[in-house]
Formats: structure tokens, sequence, C-alpha cells
């Protein structure tokens, strides 16, 4: 129902607030069919603030390493000891025991050299039996064995991987003028908004939302000296990395071998490389719709023996072509839509980008634990947006992660003398994505 803002007994909303607060506004966002990854966001509780305009978290490496044999590192091949050269140093400790391909184990017996950043000993077979390799062979690392009155094995650190990302500042502004003012609407019980000011709200939504998967991480930052990228008075802007740009970077990266026609073996690719970072079994399927028809198109043409193979688990209310589960192998694999990717004036349309041409993997469970200082074990989530806190939220001037803020005679809180009503959003805010490496990119379209 429209009505003029004069109405008695009308109380203004903020424009972010009546989009956040579903008691006051349950059909807002849902009408309008721009999904936003903030929403998801904040219903799933995903936000975290952050006092800096960029922020850090370290993950702790894997606690064994497979060794590889160097170029013309081994010789000996076919007798009960070999003299190797590995492609890596630090890993190999005197008597340590290794498991090769054909399910030989050999021990390190002699002292440990090093050059060129490269470990060379010897390693003897424990059962005296031959044991063959060649440049290139993988061993895998068992436990360390000593004899009476050992002494300390030498000692092994395992480090610590950085990584950082940083926030974007956000913002978009509408002045709506003494005519186009009239045009306002009213939300549940008692309260008025304007409808371009609604709109912006969306856009300005819609908008972060889309930097918030896809954006890349500036050089620049605020603080850069002689910045490359700048706003309007010269000050250094800086931009965050998206969830998609940060799997990119940091996480497996897959793609059917034929783009288009997804087959099963595409699938046990993608299975293996997530079985070679050790990750969890159970992964919600982020799907843009046109992607995800195409597995619908592959699982639903298999034959009986595919099927069983697959244990499919379908919706079969009538007749139902989508496949929601898929379980394979000890992964449950969950289609989920992804709405915002299959948005048509951001990720699907011609020429757009890869994203809405890609199915994007994220743990079920949405945590990874982590090891607190003292020792006390947690969970974080493996995706979150990090902001600054909207410093007048309590105004009614935005929610806690976007300000709003106004100007102009007919604002709410009038201020000047120019007949209008100037609406201004900022966010600061950015990805932050633990265990990146968990997560998943795999491309169905060309």
């Amino acid at each position: 129902m429209l009505t003029s803002r004069s109405q008695v007994n009308k109380r203004f909303i903020s424009a972010i607030v009546s989009l956040d607060d579903r008691e006051i506004n349950p059909n807002v966002i849902d009408v309008a069919r721009d999904g936003s990854f903030a929403d998801f966001m904040v219903i799933a509780k995903r936000y975290k603030v952050t006092k800096e305009p960029f922020y850090e978290h370290f993950e702790n490496e894997d606690v064994s390493q497979v060794l590889t044999f160097d170029t013309g590192g081994v010789t000996g091949s076919g007798t009960a000891t070999l003299t190797v050269t590995i492609t890596t140093t630090g890993y190999a400790r005197r008597g340590q025991q290794f498991l090769f391909a054909n399910g030989k184990v050999g021990m390190i017996n002699s002292a440990i050299t090093t050059a060129s950043n490269k470990d060379s000993f010897t390693i003897t077979s424990v059962d005296g039996t031959n044991l063959t390799a060649v440049a290139g062979d993988k061993i895998a690392p068992l436990a360390i064995v000593v004899g009476e009155k050992a002494s300390f094995t030498t000692d092994l650190a395992h480090g610590l991987v950085k990584y950082s990302n940083q926030y974007g500042t956000f913002a978009d502004s509408i002045s709506l003028s003494d005519v186009q003012i009239n045009s306002a609407v009213t939300i549940g019980g008692g309260y008025y908004q304007s409808y371009l000011n609604l709109e912006q709200a969306k856009r300005f939504k819609l908008a972060m939302s889309g930097i918030l998967i896809s954006g890349v991480k500036s050089v620049n930052q605020y603080g850069t000296a002689s910045p490359t990228l700048v706003d309007e008075n010269g000050n250094s802007v800086q931009t965050t990395n998206g969830v998609y740009t940060e799997t990119v970077a940091y996480g497996v990266n897959d793609q059917v071998t034929t783009l288009g026609t997804p087959v099963m073996a595409d699938l046990d690719d993608l299975l293996d490389q997530l079985l070679a970072v050790k990750a969890p079994k159970d992964y919600m399927l982020l799907s843009p719709d046109r992607a995800w028809r195409k597995y619908d198109d592959l699982l639903k043409n298999l034959g009986s023996s595919g099927v069983t193979s697959a244990r499919l688990n379908m919706d079969g209310v009538d007749v139902n072509y989508n496949v929601q589960q898929l379980t394979k192998g000890s992964f449950n694999l969950k289609f989920t839509p992804f709405n915002l990717a299959d948005h048509p004036q951001m990720f699907n349309f011609t020429g757009s980008s890869a994203i809405g041409k890609t199915i994007m993997g994220i743990p079920e469970s949405g945590k990874v634990k982590v090891q607190a200082t003292g020792g006390s074990g947690s969970e974080e989530p493996y995706v979150q947006i990090r902001y600054a806190p909207n410093p007048v939220a309590a105004q009614n001037r935005g929610s806690e992660y976007i300000q709003e803020t106004w100007s102009g005679a007919l604002a709410p809180v009038p201020n000047g003398t120019v007949n209008e009503w100037r609406t201004s959003f900022y966010a600061r805010q950015g990805v932050e994505v633990n265990a990146a490496k968990h997560l998943f990119n795999h491309r169905v379209l060309s």
C-alpha cells in the first residue's frame, strides 16, 4: 500500500533494517529474487567482527610427508640396500621406516646428509628382501625404530602457514527529490520507507554479495604510500578476495574433461583430489542451475548397474528430475541451489565469468576444528564475513553490518536546505576462508 510520509502514526525505518528484519518485513527479499550471499551468512551466523582492515589466520602443516626420489637419486635397486636422494629436506630421520609401492618396508640405516635442500641416505630392507625403486617413486613414512639404550631421535618441527585477506569499504547512495519522496511504502505494523530507497538497498546488498563471492584482493591497502587504486579524493582503496577466488588460490580447482558433458570419471577425479587433502566426506554443493541440470541428466540416464553403484537418494514426489543428493564411495554430496550464480546480470549471461558455470563445494558441517591458545579445541566456520561494526546502528541507521546515513531537508532527521533526501550506504566487509584446501570449485559448463 502506498502512503504519504506525512500520514499520522507512520514511523520511519532504515532501508537496510527493513530488509534484514524478517518480523517487520518478511517478504521484501523473497519477492525481489535477488538472493544475497550476505543474507545467507547472517542466517548462518557467520559474521565476525574485525578491528583492523586486514586480518590473518594460521593453519597447521601435515604431520607426515610422502618422500619422492630425486632424478638420478637411486642406486642399488634390486638389492636389499638403496642409496637415495630425495627431493626435499627436513622430513627424513634415521631409523624411520618407509612403505614402498610393492608392500616392502625399508628403514633409513645411515646418517643423513643434505646438499641443495635435498637429503641423501641409505635405506635397508627390514626383512632382507630386495628393494626396487626408480627416480620419481614415492614412499610413505612409518614409525621410527630404535635399539636398546637409544638416544633421542632427531627433532622434527612442524610449521604454520599464514593466510590473510582484507575487507573493502563498499559505498553507494541515492538522492530523492521532493517529488520522488512521495512514493513511500508502508512496511509491517506502521513503518514507512521510500520504495526507491528499498530498491537501492537491495541493489547495494546484491552488488556486495557478488564481491564476497568473486572479488579479488588488491595489492593496495589503506596505508599504501603510492597507491595504484584511488578514489575521487586520491585516497588509497583496498579490495577483498571472494570465496571463489580464495578457493582458486588455495583450494581444489577442478573441471570436467569435456565441459558441458560430465561423466562419472569426472566425479571420481574430484573425489580423489579431495582425498588427497584429507577433506571431510559430507559436502554442500552450491550449484548454479544450468550446471546442476547437467548432473541431473548424467545421473538419471545411468543404467541400473550404474545407479546401484551410485546409491542415489532422490525426492520421489511426482516425476522429479532433480537429483538432490548423491553418495559415492564414502562421500555424501548434497546439491543446493545457488541463486546468486544464476543472476542474469552478474554471473549467468553469454560471456560471463566461470562462476555461473561452476559448482562450489563447502563441507556441510560448515565448521573446521581449531586448536585454540592453551590447547583447548573449538571450531571456526569454513567461510565467514569479517566486518567492521556500524557505529550508528543503534540510531536506526542501518544494521550491525551496513551503515545507512541521510542528508537533506527531507531526510528523516532534516539537515540542509535542499529539498531532497539523500541516502548513503557504507559497509566494511571481507571474506575469511578457513582451511580453504577443503573447498572446491568444479567447473561443469563452457
